[in-house]
């Protein structure tokens, strides 16, 4: 009866996350839109990064939005990576259709949601540690501008460290795994060619206490020695939540205000220093 009662337990927390952890997007390369942004006159373009799970409706709505800005010409990126796979084997496919692009350096603005922020974070630090044109990260990450990340789990998911047994995503994104990845990606890494690639988490949190947005705790949200939003913002990971969070809370990637700020680069009061 114990043996069956653990099995059940674990069972009940993998239905879990794969149900509900880290959405995010999928293939397309968008249509030339117009937004008004006080961004540098060279940053033309904004790739959106899904998460765990997920296809190309997790994004619909900020694409939507983009197209209401009318004072400037953007272009919209989103592509699809392995929904299941590694933080590297997942960068590795972003790096890749970020590169054959063919953008100009420093004109890309980057949005990663959940595990597509770790996955951004990974081709910056790849990009800076190896700073050789042979080395495709360095390629990509020489393109972008800035980068936002939106409820990423930064120190890791507490579900996520319940399963075992995986070798994929819910593998990478642990706390101790997490632990480790974040000693050998700093955000001191967020830097190419001289120049730095600032970096803004949005926190999240669907309950009163702001305990967490369903499925990563606001206090996992945060980088050390990165700026984050000093405002926790009420959203849900995704939609199924209802059970986990403050009844009729907007999903985050359904929060206008969110891609608004970042098109007209006029975000939220921000604080650096993780807790």
């Amino acid at each position: 009866m114990y043996l069956y009662n653990i099995k059940s337990i674990r069972l009940w927390f993998t239905s879990i996350l794969i149900t509900f952890l880290f959405l995010g997007c999928d293939t397309t390369s968008g249509d030339s839109t117009d937004f008004k942004s006080t961004h540098e006159s060279q940053v033309s373009s904004i790739l959106f990064a899904h998460g765990f799970m997920s296809d190309a409706s997790t994004w619909n709505h900020f694409s939507a939005i983009t197209d209401a800005y009318d004072s400037r010409e953007w272009v919209v990126y989103r592509t699809n990576v392995a929904k299941t796979g590694t933080i590297i084997t997942r960068a590795s496919q972003l790096a890749d259709y970020i590169n054959a692009q063919n953008l100009e350096d420093n004109s890309l603005l980057v949005v990663g949601h959940s595990m597509g922020g770790l996955d951004l974070r990974y081709i910056i630090s790849q990009g800076n540690q190896n700073q050789s044109i042979n080395n495709k990260y360095y390629r990509a990450s020489k393109t972008i501008h800035q980068f936002y990340t939106i409820a990423t789990p930064h120190k890791g998911s507490t579900i996520a460290s319940f399963v075992s047994g995986d070798a994929g995503a819910i593998h990478d994104l642990s706390t101790t795994q997490m632990k480790e990845f974040n000693q050998e990606h700093p955000y001191s890494h967020s830097w190419v060619d001289g120049r730095a690639i600032p970096m803004l988490a949005f926190r999240f949190s669907c309950k009163k206490n702001n305990v967490d947005d369903g499925v990563v705790d606001v206090n996992k949200q945060i980088l050390d020695g990165a700026p984050y939003t000093e405002e926790i913002f009420d959203g849900k990971h995704t939609s199924g939540l209802e059970n986990l969070c403050t009844q009729d809370v907007t999903e985050e990637l359904l929060q206008n205000r969110v891609i608004e700020s970042i098109l007209d680069n006029n975000t939220p009061k921000e604080v650096i220093n993780g807790i």
